[in-house]
């Protein structure tokens, strides 16, 4: 997915927290195309009939296949309604916000990609609206204002937006290691691990690596303990003999 392109990040830049839109109300439209197509199923049968009525009474005055046309445009109708849903929904996996250690970042896409973002310090304001439905499902809309070019973000059907507002509020106060994410080393963008040098055999550094990493390891003498059980046997031994010899 394009979220995870390294490129896309500054030099020591770090992913704190993603999130996605809910689902449900992502694919609202899906839902209704669904709906439609439900209708077209239902009445598919009584539209052809009338078709069928409507062409017997036109075919002295007028030659048309009204009933072959009418078939054709019911299924081009269900087919591009359910394609259509499918893709409402592939959207929501392409559709991601990031909050990173300097800015918002939001991003949505399938074929044409978008991407767009605002800095912590260029925020001026933030707002949330929550419609009843959102209030629901415990999700809403958080839009961010930025006074560069009166620029802003919209976060869309977010989960529980006041605790995302939150953490932008600790970010840009400077607390966000209270909330980092355990696979943040994954998420931190390092340009010397990304560019290292990749030794070829003409290299004579790498020759020297590879005589350093075939060396046999030395592992260190075991220093015999002294109470290991064979210097308790022989100890043992001599307390016998002196004993048989009194």
């Amino acid at each position: 997915m394009f979220g995870r392109s390294r490129k896309s990040y500054h030099a020591g830049e770090r992913v704190l927290s993603r999130c996605r839109p809910r689902i449900f109300l992502h694919s609202k439209s899906a839902i209704i195309k669904i709906i439609f197509f439900l209708i077209l199923v239902y009445f598919f049968r009584s539209v052809v009939n009338l078709a069928v009525i409507i062409q017997n009474e036109i075919i002295n005055t007028v030659k048309v296949p009204l009933v072959e046309t009418t078939v054709m445009i019911m299924f081009g109708l269900m087919f591009l309604l359910i394609l259509w849903a499918i893709l409402d929904i592939i959207s929501w996996k392409y559709t991601e916000y990031q909050l990173t250690t300097l800015r918002i970042i939001t991003k949505r896409g399938i074929f044409s990609k978008k991407r767009a973002y605002v800095y912590y310090d260029k925020i001026e304001d933030i707002s949330i609206y929550q419609s009843f439905l959102e209030r629901m499902l415990s999700s809403g809309d958080i839009e961010v204002f930025s006074g560069h070019e009166n620029t802003h973000v919209v976060l869309t059907n977010v989960p529980h937006p006041e605790v995302l507002e939150d953490k932008i509020n600790q970010i840009m106060n400077g607390d966000w290691k209270s909330f980092r994410s355990k696979n943040s080393r994954k998420n931190y963008y390092n340009p010397e691990k990304s560019f290292k040098k990749k030794l070829s055999f003409s290299d004579p550094e790498y020759w020297e690596t590879e005589k350093s990493s075939n060396k046999p390891e030395i592992k260190p003498e075991a220093k015999e303990d002294k109470n290991s059980p064979k210097k308790e046997k022989h100890v043992m031994e001599r307390h016998s003999e002196r004993f048989k010899r009194r």
